[in-house]
């Protein structure tokens, strides 16, 4: 074997060596970007006892916006019938239905992309007249009240909000599991 054929194998070698080096980069290059604008929801409940003004709050605490998939909202495990901010106020009427009160509410539409750091107010309930549901009737209720939120990443990972009352017990990557 001449010097020629050792130097053409020693340049080939190393050629592929940085081309294994190169797309070994590129994939952990995409792996960190997908996680760098991984978005991540999750709720705050607000009271105000003696204002007699209770709230809750969606934050996207990740890096990235989340894009709405769907939000449905659960009483019982029973889904919340009504056509978008009509389940918010059905929601209140099943909670509450023999309280005075003023309701301030939002309603995420399918494709909304909630920025990074964003909060917004879901719901913000203010009890009227004499007649007061106490601290622990609110809590009750909040506790009957389950939240499912379905969104997306930029890259397309999905993602699954679901609370208890209004404590997150499931914020996850969705799995898809190909079937046949």
């Amino acid at each position: 074997m001449g010097w020629e054929t050792i130097i053409g194998l020693s340049s080939m070698l190393i050629a592929l060596c940085a081309l294994a080096f190169s797309i070994l980069q590129g994939k952990y290059a995409q792996k960190h970007n997908r996680i760098s604008i991984t978005p991540h929801l999750t709720t705050f409940v607000h009271s105000d006892v003696q204002n007699n003004k209770y709230s809750a709050d969606l934050i996207n605490g990740g890096i990235g916006p989340a894009l709405i998939q769907s939000y449905e909202i659960l009483v019982d495990n029973k889904l919340v019938e009504g056509h978008r901010d009509e389940k918010v106020l059905n929601t209140i009427k099943l909670l509450f239905p023999n309280y005075n009160y003023c309701v301030y509410k939002t309603w995420l539409e399918f494709g909304y992309a909630m920025a990074e750091k964003e909060r917004l107010k879901l719901i913000e309930i203010i009890f009227k007249g004499a007649n007061m549901p106490t601290p622990e009737e609110v809590a009750e209720a909040i506790d009957r009240v389950i939240i499912k939120i379905k969104y997306k990443s930029l890259y397309g990972d999905s993602f699954e909000l679901m609370t208890d009352g209004m404590s997150t017990v499931k914020n996850q990557k969705s799995r898809m599991i190909k079937v046949g």
